[in-house]
């Protein structure tokens, strides 16, 4: 049994377009495990969502100051034990631009600043899509000068 609820400006976890049309949801994902990479791909996946990989901070960095700069993705989901730094520090940096969720072993949630969820690893794929549909949510309705 499965109920979906629309969110204003969301529809089945999927911003709508200028045009009123459906698009994919732009994810970053950034994540130093290439297996847990491969299967995040997979399940957003299977949600019809677009998934961007980077292993490290300065990788992730690199996607959000490029060409298209953070308008490139509607979310960013992090780990926050990365080889270059931390999640939390992508999370201070960039919050203002996009919803950050963070994605933690530490096995306890943090005080996260910035932070619009956090999620505890191993996370259901259904928490992963609630935490990043409600956090895509809320960011639209925020008015500009509060991000």
């Amino acid at each position: 049994f499965r109920l979906e609820l629309p969110v204003a400006g969301v529809r089945q976890g999927v911003p709508e377009k200028a045009a009123g049309g459906p698009r994919p949801l732009r994810v970053l994902f950034v994540e130093d495990d290439l297996d847990a990479a491969d299967a995040m791909r997979y399940a957003l996946g299977t949600l019809g969502w677009e998934m961007t990989h980077a292993s490290t901070c300065a990788g992730a960095r690199a996607l959000l100051r490029g060409d298209e700069g953070t308008s490139r993705f509607d979310v960013v989901l992090a780990d926050l034990g990365l080889p270059d730094g931390s999640g939390l520090d992508l999370g201070a940096e960039f919050c203002d631009s996009l919803p950050i969720v963070a994605l933690s072993a530490y096995g306890a949630p943090l005080a996260l600043e910035g932070f619009a969820d956090q999620l505890i690893k191993p996370a259901e794929i259904s928490e992963v899509q609630r935490a990043i549909v409600q956090a895509v949510a809320r960011h639209h309705r925020a008015p500009a000068t509060s991000r």
